[in-house]
């Protein structure tokens, strides 16, 4: 084989596509090809996995924030020997189902008019303000396998 002198000065050898004796080992195909289009295909499969997967986390931290406002606000309470699961997308990340939650506000003038000092029934609700009620339906969206209810003290 004769070097041949490149643009750039450096000696290279003939390719062997140009010595007819060495055409026998040459591949007649290439083993990974791929096109433009599937490559667009693969990154757009990843992209949608990525932002469904970055969607479910954020919903548990959602969940996780409302779960350590437990106390004087928010309690949570098992009911009985069931413990629903929670819904199956971030079951798979390992999060946890609540039985129930209470959102307690003090408020003992709204309590009097339930009735017995601690009223905790739909007719609770229909003494909710605006805030009050969203912040019901945002824990209630939070939490689709839980019973969630408000209560007064």
């Amino acid at each position: 084989m004769n070097p041949v002198k490149s643009t750039a000065g450096a000696s290279q050898q003939w390719h062997p596509n140009t010595n007819k004796s060495m055409r026998r080992f040459i591949p007649t195909r290439r083993p990974f090809r791929f096109s433009l289009l599937g490559l667009l295909v693969v990154v757009t499969l990843a992209a949608g996995a990525a932002g469904w997967m970055a969607y479910q986390l954020a919903w548990m931290r959602q969940r996780r924030e409302v779960v350590r406002r437990d106390g004087n606000e928010l309690h949570f309470f098992p009911a009985g020997w069931y413990m629903p699961e929670a819904p199956w997308p971030i079951r798979w990340f390992g999060e946890q189902g609540r039985a129930g939650i209470i959102l307690v506000h003090r408020d003992p003038q709204r309590a009097a008019l339930l009735g017995t000092g601690t009223g905790i029934a739909k007719d609770a609700e229909s003494l909710l303000t605006a805030a009050e009620q969203r912040e019901l339906e945002q824990v209630r969206a939070l939490f689709p396998e839980a019973s969630v209810a408000a209560r007064f003290e």
